[in-house]
């Protein structure tokens, strides 16, 4: 899931901070470091993740595998201890999550072996990636095990590498990676050239975020963000699209992904009515997305997820971790009503999520109290995000690209992502066990139609943009 990098690192700053200026800084909990500890509590996301572990008997659902193609001369040993100075410098990555009398908690340890096998692989690099996903991608990782992290190098051809990275969610997401990618290419130049690295200093570490995230959320603070949540999705009802099959009891996280391009123009056509109205990219897309689900639907109430990533102090944007939050964006549209309209909407729902970001996803859903059942995710079963790019290590004397695999996971029943670097597109991500690929094809060749349509008509009622052929 990104979590709305379309806004530049300094603009999302400056959102965040007035955001929360809004509110009494007094109550604010400082965040400081604890010292040595070798015991944390779980942060509210990796609780549940332990939750969904247990309830799953252990699933490989919440595996990130990052491939990365590195053509050129490699220094396996410098790389090698770069590995190791990354997991020297970031405590979550001698990090596990383990049981104890009083409930789960993070045990930290000083220090992990760190070993990065050269594997010479005779054949393609399609095999390669076939045989890093068998030996790296399908088993589950034991959460009270240190570390929560595999990783190889593969040797496919002359000067062809394949550095393969798999770690568990629990312990790292989306924002995580470009910071991972960052500090292992600045420590893999030093090892090089016998310089120190320049990497900005950790005033902290994740488990400080963890005992400071249970300090602040409670008191007069708890109740204004679960108030404000209630009062945001009570009655919402659940998005009822079409399916290809009938909803199975149990959800069983089996998946496939489906990408396609956006239409020539769309993407400058969408920043040229984001800098008109002035506002993110990210809006557009996602007010674009309530009309799309609209349209499959019928529905005018729409619930869509999606992730914040929980790094507005800058004392966390430098760790690796599981910061990320999953907010609910409650769309109520109108048939008359214009695409300009909607824009200004998901803008104010958007802002009022991020000020009330900070109450973990699963004390919202304590806090609605939706229905629950083993079929699907609460509150709602479709996200939604958008990412300028897609990040890889930049190693000196290299060229790395970022390859993806379909590992038949899902973890909603459609996980929408449009990438606006690179070659523009989407990918969706979504249960084959209600969906067939050419349902979710056919939905992303709209999608490009309809946003096109709506960005060029902003004016024009909703009812008139096309429809689903």
């Amino acid at each position: 899931m990104s979590e709305l990098r379309d806004l530049p690192p300094a603009e999302r700053g400056k959102l965040l901070a007035m955001l929360r200026s809004q509110r009494d800084s007094s109550r604010q909990v400082r965040l400081r470091a604890r010292g040595s500890g070798i015991e944390a509590p779980l942060s509210a996301a990796q609780r549940t993740l332990w939750f969904l572990d247990r309830l799953t008997s252990g699933t490989n659902a919440y595996n990130l595998v990052h491939y990365y193609q590195i053509k050129g001369e490699v220094n396996v040993d410098a790389l090698r201890e770069a590995l190791r100075a990354v997991v020297r410098r970031q405590q979550i990555m001698r990090t596990c999550l383990r049981d104890s009398a009083g409930g789960p908690i993070q045990i930290m340890v000083p220090e992990v072996p760190v070993e990065l096998p050269l594997v010479d692989h005779a054949g393609s690099l399609v095999d390669c990636l076939e045989r890093a996903r068998r030996e790296l991608a399908v088993d589950r990782i034991p959460l009270d095990h240190v570390p929560l992290w595999r990783t190889k190098l593969y040797r496919y051809g002359l000067d062809e590498y394949l550095f393969v990275f798999t770690i568990h969610h629990a312990v790292y997401d989306g924002g995580s990676e470009p910071v991972f990618c960052a500090e292992l290419a600045e420590l893999y130049r030093a090892q090089l050239t016998g310089t120190r690295p320049m990497l900005p200093e950790l005033t902290v570490q994740y488990s400080d975020y963890a005992h400071w995230q249970q300090e602040r959320l409670a008191g007069d603070e708890l109740d204004e963000l679960t108030d404000f949540w209630r009062g945001e999705l009570d009655g919402a009802p659940e998005l009822r699209l079409p399916l290809d099959r009938p909803r199975p009891a149990e959800f069983g996280y089996r998946g496939q992904s489906v990408e396609g391009p956006l239409p020539a123009g769309v993407p400058d056509a969408v920043r040229g009515l984001a800098n008109t109205l002035s506002t993110t990219t990210f809006v557009v897309y996602m007010a674009a997305f309530w009309v799309l689900l609209h349209q499959y639907s019928g529905q005018r109430d729409l619930v869509v997820g999606t992730s914040i990533s929980g790094r507005g102090r800058a004392q966390l944007a430098n760790l690796l971790g599981f910061f990320v939050n999953v907010v609910a964006l409650r769309g109520q549209l109108s048939d008359d009503a214009g695409f300009r309209d909607t824009i200004r909407q998901a803008e104010t729902k958007l802002r009022a999520a991020m000020a009330h970001s900070d109450l973990p996803f699963e004390r919202v859903v304590h806090a609605v109290a939706p229905e629950r059942t083993l079929s699907g995710s609460p509150l709602f079963q479709v996200t939604f995000v958008t990412t300028p790019d897609i990040p890889a290590p930049k190693l000196a004397g290299t060229q790395v690209q970022q390859l993806f695999l379909n590992h038949g996971i899902a973890r909603f029943d459609m996980s929408w992502v449009v990438v606006e670097g690179g070659q523009p597109g989407t990918a969706v991500q979504f249960s084959t066990e209600i969906y067939d690929p050419s349902t979710i094809a056919a939905m992303i060749e709209h999608y490009g139609r309809l946003v096109g349509w709506l960005v060029e008509n902003p004016d024009r009622p909703l009812h008139e943009a096309p429809t689903p052929s």
